[in-house]
């Protein structure tokens, strides 16, 4: 489910530069989420929004809002695409996902914009975590991945 994939995002958004695009390729055959299906309800409030009400507690499910929360807050830094055919399109428009229906859509895409742009690829990415070396002007950046497992 999305709730599992998406820890993926995390990994990612620690070595993708402010602005940059983020795809996350997992079926998500459960969907979203069997436990924490109201966070659809969420993604259609604001940053904000959400964070008034976890401060109010007129949320009935804090889980669903805190991912909220880290959604909208990765939304705001990076562009987010999702190849995930378990995921409803309400899902994704609500967060301002982007489907995409291959990886190499989204190669060829970088690619024709700027023949000199930097791909990275994080295979179980939830399951490791990325440190970035080097300058931070995003030139001579080193990646490297440590394993949790």
């Amino acid at each position: 489910d999305f709730f599992q994939a998406d820890k993926g995002l995390f990994s990612a958004s620690l070595t993708t530069r402010d602005g940059g695009e983020i795809l996350l390729c997992s079926p998500c055959h459960e969907g979203i989420s069997p436990a924490h299906s109201s966070i659809t309800e969420s993604a259609s409030l604001s940053l904000e929004e959400i964070l008034d009400l976890v401060q109010r507690k007129e949320i009935i499910d804090p889980l669903a809002a805190i991912e909220a929360i880290y959604l909208k807050t990765l939304c705001n830094r990076h562009k987010i695409s999702l190849l995930a055919a378990g995921l409803p399109d309400v899902f994704i428009d609500a967060f301002r996902f982007e489907r995409v229906v291959s990886i190499q859509e989204v190669v060829d895409r970088h690619l024709s914009e700027n023949p000199s742009s930097r791909i990275g690829v994080i295979h179980q990415s939830a399951e490791v975590l990325p440190q970035k070396t080097g300058s931070d002007d995003g030139t001579n950046v080193n990646n490297h991945l440590f394993r949790l497992k």
